[in-house]
């Protein structure tokens, strides 16, 4: 038997993704992203999402706000979107 490892290439975008787990939204042109909690605040219907930056001079990433936001009014925006 051999011990020969077939890697599986991903993309760049896949890499990120796994690299920051569940949550990660990132911005298709800089590199600034939303990372999103698991949990919400069930009482009032609230999510919490960091807007974060990729810090070029470290390896660690600069979170430059968290928004709280109505989960109910999010879902609905998103679904209203149409393409151009």
């Amino acid at each position: 038997m051999s011990d020969k490892v077939t890697r599986i290439p991903i993309t760049h975008k896949q890499r990120d993704i796994n690299l920051h787990g569940f949550g990660y939204v990132p911005c298709e042109i800089t590199g600034r992203y939303l990372q999103f909690d698991k949990t919400y605040c069930k009482e009032n219907n609230l999510v919490f999402v960091d807007v974060m930056a990729a810090d070029t001079n470290s390896d660690s990433p600069r979170k430059l706000c968290q928004l709280c936001l109505d989960i109910a009014l999010l879902k609905k925006v998103i679904n209203e979107i149409q393409p151009e």
